[in-house]
């Protein structure tokens, strides 16, 4: 099975190169993926127009199904709306072929720190809870990226969600 995972697409105009994006849809659909994974800032600033450029980019991957959830970009400017309109529920559980993608939601609006939240502990554990091979797609980070500078990119709650997260592995 071939899954690819993209993140961070930005598509709007200061920052999306569309020779660039035109060339990483031709590579994806060369690898014809069964799975798509997203992990958010679909867009910059959560506009509609960035939303509707990010929908036609991603529609072009050709037979994949997709997990698309949100980065801190995507809920700015009431930008969570926007996401639901056009990719559905921020967090949700896909399941095809044996594999089970889990997409968490780790934003808050208008705020770039992430966050789970005890809220959502007991519905991924309940995703998690099967026999597939199991995958866990969120835009923050979980740990430190060594030599990036990213040390303040991770969850707020990171510590809680990697002890749930290999709790349930035991399980």
């Amino acid at each position: 099975m071939k899954i690819v995972q993209i993140s961070d697409i930005h598509a709007t105009e200061a920052h999306l190169l569309p020779d660039l994006a035109e060339n990483v849809i031709t590579r994806i659909n060369e690898l014809r993926p069964e799975i798509l994974v997203v992990t958010g800032d679909l867009t910059d600033n959560g506009y509609p127009i960035e939303y509707e450029r990010a929908k036609r980019y991603i529609d072009r991957i050709a037979g994949a199904r997709s997990v698309v959830v949100p980065g801190n970009h995507d809920v700015r400017n009431v930008g969570d709306v926007g996401f639901e309109e056009f990719f559905g529920p921020r967090s949700r559980k896909e399941r095809y072929n044996g594999v089970t993608i889990v997409g968490i939601d780790p934003t808050q609006p208008d705020i770039d720190d992430g966050h789970v939240g005890r809220e959502k502990y007991k519905w991924i554990e309940q995703c998690l809870d099967t026999k597939d091979f199991k995958i866990v797609a969120i835009h923050h980070h979980l740990i430190p990226v060594p030599k990036t500078g990213r040390e303040s990119s991770i969850l707020r709650d990171a510590g809680d969600l990697l002890e749930l997260l290999v709790r349930c592995k035991q399980g």
